[in-house]
């Protein structure tokens, strides 16, 4: 595995184009991750090991986020998910808090009318979260990004900004209350499932793979609901554990299970400093996951 990564990462920016592309179409053989999220870590710290301000820090971690994109949407990943803005970041220090918010208000806009990807790959824009805590001016460049993007039907990029994973499920339960003191639906039909119909994600399938940066492992409030592993209580009894006891398993009942497979990943490079090559080893181990699932399934039917 090192062997050719190291080639990619070390070759003549000349023909690297040429290896992205050789290697995405590699990829394309096998089966592909529908939704990746991430958790952009490390902006900060990179921005003051490079002795700059830490608005700085943001601004490299934006072109991060081009430079990946570019690299999923060719790998036709439907979705992508960032943790833009916690809803606990507006207990930064002021100048941070304004100065993240004026870049948010310009990218946005930018991204949508100069973004060439975005036509390329028709991508929707989608910014989930406590749009009401965000100034004015920011939250009418949210609704402008979302009403530009609101035809494209390719790929979807979720922006959570400002969000946490509690807020998100409050919201949900609030939401599924109302619907039933409105009449719209009877107390006894509320499920796990229509309460992950009222998430700000839905109807975005939960996480394939979740990669944090910068090597700190929590997930900070991050869509804890999408990524919460099966539990054995949701599984019916004469069925076992899945993760343990992967031939006891009815195998349609665990393809129903849509959260089952996610992914996590807690990776050493800042946000800033995150490649391509270091998203290789995790598509290509996820890939090799699913293709041994798939041939248990084949051995067994």
């Amino acid at each position: 595995m090192s062997f050719p990564l190291g080639i990619f990462k070390y070759a003549p920016a000349s023909i690297q184009p040429w290896m992205r592309s050789t290697l995405v179409q590699a990829l394309k053989l096998g089966p592909l991750p529908k939704h990746l999220a991430f958790i952009m870590d490390g902006n900060r710290r990179y921005a003051r090991s490079m002795g700059e301000d830490v608005i700085e820090g943001h601004e490299f971690g934006f072109l991060a986020l081009k430079k990946l994109l570019e690299f999923l949407l060719h790998l036709d990943v439907e979705v992508v998910t960032v943790y833009a803005f916690s809803i606990e970041n507006f207990g930064r220090p002021q100048r941070e808090v304004d100065k993240l918010m004026d870049m948010a208000k310009k990218r946005l806009v930018e991204m949508c009318q100069h973004g060439f990807l975005l036509d390329r790959y028709s991508v929707r824009i989608r910014i989930l979260g406590r749009l009401d805590l965000l100034p004015d001016d920011v939250r009418r460049s949210c609704m402008k990004a979302q009403e530009l993007t609101s035809k494209n039907t390719g790929r979807t990029l979720n922006f959570l900004f400002p969000y946490t994973s509690r807020d998100e499920i409050a919201a949900s339960i609030r939401n599924v209350s109302r619907q039933c003191v409105e009449g719209e639906m009877d107390i006894s039909e509320i499920s796990p499932e229509t309460l992950e119909q009222n998430l700000y994600t839905y109807p975005s399938p939960p996480p394939d793979i979740l990669i944090r940066t910068s090597a700190v492992n929590r997930l900070s409030d991050y869509m804890l609901w999408q990524v919460s592993p099966l539990s054995p209580t949701s599984v019916p009894r004469s069925y076992g554990f899945p993760s343990m006891y992967m031939e006891l398993i009815d195998l349609d009942e665990l393809d129903r299970q849509a959260n089952e497979g996610t992914k996590l990943y807690f990776i050493p490079p800042s946000w800033p400093e995150i490649t391509v090559v270091d998203l290789l080893p995790i598509i290509l181990g996820w890939q090799a996951e699913e293709m041994m699932k798939n041939c248990k399934k084949w051995l067994i039917t």
